[in-house]
């Protein structure tokens, strides 16, 4: 469940509650999409309700006895998902028992390195969270509740170490709370000016990820449909009044005008020029005409948000 753009939470609780009517759930609660912000509406609990209806009485799956039943891949998961059960009971029971694991940390080393490899996936874009980490919305969403209280860490007196409750959003929100409180103190959020190269056919696949990939982290993206050449887009930069820009355009023209694009930049007033893409054997030359970073899939991204943050002046 993710705060940012809550609506999106009806996708994964409808996913969850068929996911648990296919396995044979003999009770299902399905939690209102607003959860994770506070106490929900009565329209968040209208929803929560639907959803329940619509899988029911709309997808027939309260009709059918075992609807994945006979299904080899779906067997073949069953299968898998038992043994790897079994196996944890027996390592916790060779511990002494769930109180002996608990006490030594057995339990909460093994949650924290499934938490780690969940975040890492999310972080390099190996699994993407709508709404998150893919497609954020800047900006207001239109929900207002009453927050919940933090929940408080599972302790005990047998515990080597509290198990504390977290979302895998978490890490993306974090940095969306800290544009926002930039935004409130500048006036304006975090932006990058993009310095679209040639017709929408040539950047839109590069300048569309990096519209979404900066807004993952709070920073907007000031984009257009394409200059014609470097020293147009570097005029139409120093008339934004950004500080930093961000080339974007096919492979093509990046060979042609991606050096010329970067000196522009810079000389136009750019104090941070990044440039969408890996650099590939241009590299040198393209740090060497003034591009500083380079962004592109499968980097840490929240690390990455984290530096480009700090570079615009967004205080942690």
């Amino acid at each position: 469940m993710a705060k940012r753009d809550p609506w999106t939470n009806m996708l994964r609780t409808t996913l969850a509650c068929a996911g648990a009517g296919l396995g044979g759930a003999d009770a299902i609660t399905v939690a209102p999409f607003s959860w994770a912000l506070g106490r929900p509406t009565a329209f968040a609990r209208r929803i929560a309700r639907n959803i329940q209806i619509v899988l029911q009485e709309e997808c027939s799956l309260g009709r059918v006895l075992d609807p994945s039943g006979g299904s080899w891949y779906v067997e073949r998961l069953t299968d898998d998902l038992a043994r790897t059960a079994w196996r944890r009971f027996q390592e916790i029971e060779a511990k002494g028992g769930i109180i002996a694991a608990l006490a030594d940390g057995f339990v909460q080393d093994q949650i924290a390195a499934t938490a780690e490899a969940r975040a890492r996936a999310i972080a390099t874009g190996r699994v993407e969270q709508t709404g998150v980490s893919a497609f954020p919305l800047l900006g207001g969403d239109g929900v207002e509740v009453a927050p919940h209280p933090a929940p408080p860490p599972i302790t005990g007196k047998q515990m080597a170490r509290p198990l504390t409750p977290h979302r895998l959003a978490e890490p993306f929100e974090a940095l969306r709370d800290a544009a926002d409180a930039h935004a409130a103190r500048s006036g304006r959020p975090p932006h990058v000016f993009l310095a679209n190269l040639g017709q929408i056919a040539d950047h839109t696949s590069r300048s569309a990820w990096v519209k979404n990939y900066l807004a993952a982290g709070g920073i907007e993206a000031l984009t257009s449909d394409g200059y014609a050449n470097a020293e147009a887009a570097a005029a139409a930069f120093k008339a934004s009044g950004a500080g930093a820009a961000c080339i974007c355009s096919s492979d093509a023209i990046y060979a042609e005008q991606a050096v010329a694009g970067a000196k522009s930049l810079k000389a136009a007033g750019a104090g941070l020029v990044l440039m969408a893409g890996r650099p590939g054997e241009s590299e040198a030359a393209l740090k060497a005409a003034g591009v500083d970073q380079f962004l592109f899939a499968g980097t840490d991204a929240v690390a990455t948000l984290k530096g480009l943050q700090e570079k615009l002046g967004v205080a942690g």
